[in-house]
């Protein structure tokens, strides 16, 4: 593995790259460093902090030739004193495994992921959908593609990916992995990165979800068009200071339910059913943008084409149910007509093939101590909203870490590791490692790591130590993990070439331990 020398990008180019697609993350929060692990199917919630110290001596890594391909395999490594029955990190020590998704079901797994971070927007120069996510064969499928799409009211040209645990999965300090290959084309910026998250969103009680569901009893066959219509009744006014040029207010989100174990009259927030992460469509408003696509209109009908999604009901022999959310956390409520609305057209309503549902069920969940419990089925409305707090700064103890991250422009095998910290904009305090050439593997995989610990973070591809850093800036913030597939970035990558059509970054696993 060789090691290149890169020079530092200046704080004038680096500005400019943020500006056209930062990794964003706002102002100050107040630092915590717990360990949070949603609970899930393989392991267990905890908030106890990993052990650790402040010794920088280096510990050596797996480097035999068979270890290393181990590594490339996702396999187990053979390290003393450690056992075999399950995955370690390939340096001795007590670990513990706390999060671990091999992408082995047919769709991604909504108590582990949800499309895109903490706020709403993206990387780069491709907006993030959910069509370009797949799970298949043992791994998940991020592309980028040549597409016009919109997202976050905002147009683009190309059509990007990102995945992240933000809310689901958050650690401070342990050994965090994943298996990677990607499409090495010019434009593409494959990522597996951290951002801060204190656990802190804001009060709860703020918080409101709508489901709806209809039956589809009547149909065995597949549909030739199913579209979701909802009304937006009402929205939640803007202060003064919340009118910014350019800013999106208002946010919502339809996504499939993933059961239909539930009903309007007894369910509350904390019975409510599950959703598919992939949500089948985004809408977002802002009240004073310029050439930005405003959707979220009060008398305004949002229409949803659900028909792949509503032929999977059918051939499963289930109803069509769908969640209304806000998932980037805008903090305006949106109200919408449910079933109980005076005036008909208000209703929600299925249209297939030019045949009109109406719900059979549709309710408002609440969160919050007071207000989890209740039910709010009878209601003549349905509403949505999501409280905001500033969890995810990157100041204050909280840091960006970018384990891998690549340009398509380097050609292949070449990654590197970066930090950013204290805020994001000219001159922001950052480091990154010199540019870091791997060695061909068979079927392209590469597995790229890091080793936090207090005060310090190691670097690994494949095993072998790539690069450190250390000092008392490091990290001391829980946080989210994510996986991007986008386009631009610096070094001219953004410079896309007119006949790039697509390319794919493929993850095999993603692993987290504990301890040290």
């Amino acid at each position: 593995m060789k090691i290149i020398r890169c020079p530092v990008v200046s704080s004038v180019i680096l500005y400019s790259l943020l500006t056209t697609g930062c990794k964003v993350a706002n102002n100050a929060d107040a630092n915590r460093t717990s360990v949070s692990v949603q609970s899930s199917s393989h392991f267990i919630s905890t908030d106890k902090q990993p052990a650790g110290n402040n010794a920088t001596a280096q510990v050596p890594a797996a480097n035999s030739q068979s270890d290393r391909q181990a590594r490339r395999t996702g396999q187990s490594v053979n390290i003393a004193g450690q056992s075999n029955n399950r995955p370690q990190p390939p340096l001795p020590g007590n670990w513990s495994m706390v999060f671990e998704d091999d992408f082995s079901g047919g769709s991604l797994d909504p108590a582990r992921w949800r499309l895109s971070g903490h706020h709403l927007g993206i990387v780069g120069i491709g907006g993030n959908s959910s069509q370009n996510v797949i799970v298949r064969d043992g791994k998940v499928e991020l592309i980028a593609e040549k597409r016009s799409m919109v997202f976050a009211s905002k147009a683009y040209d190309y059509a990007g990916a990102e995945i992240t645990t933000f809310q689901k999965f958050r650690q401070a300090y342990g050994y965090f992995e994943a298996r990677i290959k990607y499409d090495v084309e010019h434009g593409v910026w494959p990522a597996f990165w951290l951002m801060p998250d204190r656990g802190d969103y804001g009060k709860k009680e703020h918080q409101r979800e709508s489901l709806m569901r209809f039956q589809l009893g009547d149909y065995s066959q597949p549909v030739a068009s199913a579209i979701l219509k909802v009304r937006v009744t009402g929205v939640e006014r803007l202060r003064g200071h919340e009118r910014q040029r350019n800013k999106t207010n208002y946010n919502l989100s339809v996504h499939g339910l993933l059961s239909d174990d539930w009903d309007e009259a007894t369910v509350t927030w904390n019975t409510r059913p599950a959703f598919d992460p992939l949500w089948l469509q985004q809408f977002s408003s802002s009240e004073n943008g310029a050439n930005l696509v405003n959707d979220i209109v009060p008398g305004q009908d949002l229409e949803v084409d659900v028909t792949d999604y509503v032929n999977a009901r059918i051939a499963a022999g289930k109803s069509a149910g769908f969640a209304l959310t806000d998932t980037f956390r805008k903090q305006k409520q949106i109200v919408l007509g449910s079933k109980e609305s005076a005036n008909y057209s208000d209703q929600p309503r299925l249209e297939i093939d030019g045949n009109i549902l109406t719900p059979t069920d549709d309710a408002y969940v609440r969160a919050g101590n007071e207000f989890a419990d209740r039910n709010y089925g009878d209601l003549a409305e349905l509403k949505v909203k999501t409280p905001w707090k500033n969890t995810s700064a990157v100041d204050k103890g909280g840091m960006e870490i970018d384990v891998m991250e690549s340009l398509g422009i380097w050609g292949g095998d070449q990654t590197q590791h970066a930090m950013h910290w204290d805020y994001y904009g000219p001159g922001h305090p950052n480091t990154h490692s010199p540019r870091i050439s791997q060695d061909v593997s068979d079927d392209g995989y590469h597995t790229y790591a890091m080793n936090w610990q207090p005060g310090r973070i190691d670097f690994y591809v494949d095993g072998e130590k790539t690069w450190s850093y250390t000092g008392g800036r490091v990290s001391r913030v829980a946080s989210y993990l994510l996986l991007s597939q986008q386009l631009g970035g610096w070094d001219r990558n953004a410079d896309i070439p007119d006949g790039f059509q697509a390319a794919t970054m493929y993850v095999d696993y993603v692993r987290v331990w504990s301890g040290s």
